[in-house]
C-alpha cells in the first residue's frame, strides 16, 4: 500500500487504521500519497468507495455504536455476511451487550473453518479483564467517546468528524484527534489539541512540529510557544523555496516536489487533497458534507 502510486481512500483509510493499532498514528500517517482518484461506484450494490471502509473506521476510531450501526446497515441492505457479523460481535462485546454477542456467535458457530472466531470472542465475552488483555479490542476501547452527543452532531464521515470536532476525550483520543485535524487541514483546531500534547509531555513528531512551523509563518509567537527547532523551520523554507516555481499549477506541483518532500506535512498540506469541497458544512446530507 505505501509503494501504489495512488491509492483510494479504502487503503488509506486501513493504513491509518494499522497505524492508530499500533500506536504510530503522528508518525507515519503522511507517508502516503492522498492524491485520490475519481473513483466512483455508486452503482455497486447501492453504495460508493465511503461504504468500503466507514464500518471499520468507526469501530477502530471507538466509535462502537456508529460502528455497529454501519455494519448493520450492510446486512439489511446486502445481506448478512461473516465479515461484518463479526464487527458486531466486537461491537456488542465492547458495548457489554453480551447476550447479543452471544446471538451472533451462535450465528457465525453454524458456519465451517469460524470455530477459532467464536472460540476466542467467547472467552471474551463478559470477560472485562481478556477484554483488556486483547490488545485489538483494547486498543479501541482507549478511544471510546467521553462526549454525549449523537453522531449526527459531527461531519461525516463520523470518525474524521468526530475527531476533529471532539472537546472531551482520553490521551489516546487526544492523538487522533490531533491527527484528523492535521488531515482535513484544520490547523486551527490543531493548534489547541498541540497545546495539549505539550502540555501532557507528549512527544512532538515531525509532522506536529511541520504543521506548527507553517502556522508560525504567520503568527511568529507559536514558534516560541513550542519551541519549534530551527531545522524544521529550515524544512519549510526550502519547501517553499521550491514549490515557488508550481504554485499556479497543482499537478506540477505534486509531480516535482514529491521525491523530495513525500512524507512531510508540508508537501501533505500544500500538494495533496486540495479539492475546494474537501471541508464542508455539517447541514448538507451527502457524503461529501464534511472531511474528505
Amino acid at each position: 500500500m505505501r509503494a501504489a502510486k495512488r491509492p483510494t481512500r479504502t487503503p488509506a483509510a486501513y493504513h491509518a487504521i494499522a497505524l492508530v493499532q499500533t500506536g504510530q498514528l503522528l508518525e507515519g500517517m503522511f507517508d502516503i500519497v492522498y492524491d485520490y482518484p475519481d473513483a466512483r461506484l455508486d452503482l455497486i450494490e447501492g453504495g460508493e468507495e465511503y461504504a468500503m471502509f466507514v464500518p471499520d473506521a468507526n469501530l477502530y476510531a471507538g466509535l462502537v455504536n456508529a460502528g455497529y450501526r454501519t455494519n448493520m446497515d450492510h446486512v439489511v441492505m446486502d445481506g448478512p455476511r461473516l465479515y461484518y457479523l463479526k464487527r458486531m460481535v466486537q461491537c456488542a462485546i465492547l458495548n457489554e451487550e453480551h447476550r447479543l454477542a452471544e446471538k451472533y456467535l451462535d450465528i457465525i458457530s453454524h458456519n465451517p473453518f469460524e470455530s477459532e472466531f467464536v472460540e476466542k470472542y467467547t472467552a471474551l465475552n463478559n470477560n472485562p479483564k481478556a477484554v483488556e488483555e486483547d490488545a485489538e479490542l483494547a486498543a479501541i476501547r482507549t478511544l471510546l467517546p467521553r462526549e454525549q452527543r449523537f453522531e449526527q452532531s459531527y461531519r461525516m464521515p463520523a470518525f474524521l468528524g468526530y475527531n476533529v470536532g471532539l472537546t472531551e476525550g482520553s490521551d489516546a483520543t487526544l492523538v487522533t484527534s490531533a491527527a484528523a485535524c492535521l488531515y482535513s487541514k484544520d490547523l486551527q483546531a490543531f493548534l489547541l489539541r498541540a497545546q495539549i500534547l505539550a502540555q501532557k509531555g507528549f512527544s512532538m513528531t515531525k509532522s506536529v512540529m511541520q504543521a506548527l512551523a507553517i502556522m508560525s509563518l504567520k503568527d511568529p509567537n507559536i514558534e516560541k510557544m513550542f519551541n519549534i527547532p530551527p531545522y524544521v523551520q529550515n524544512e519549510v523554507r526550502s519547501f517553499l523555496v521550491e514549490a515557488k516555481p508550481y504554485v499556479k499549477d497543482r499537478y506540477e506541483l505534486r509531480k516535482n516536489l514529491k521525491k523530495n518532500w513525500l512524507g512531510s506535512y508540508m508537501y501533505y498540506y500544500y500538494c495533496e487533497n486540495n479539492e475546494p469541497d474537501q471541508v464542508r458544512p455539517a447541514t448538507e446530507s451527502n457524503h461529501k458534507a464534511g472531511v474528505n
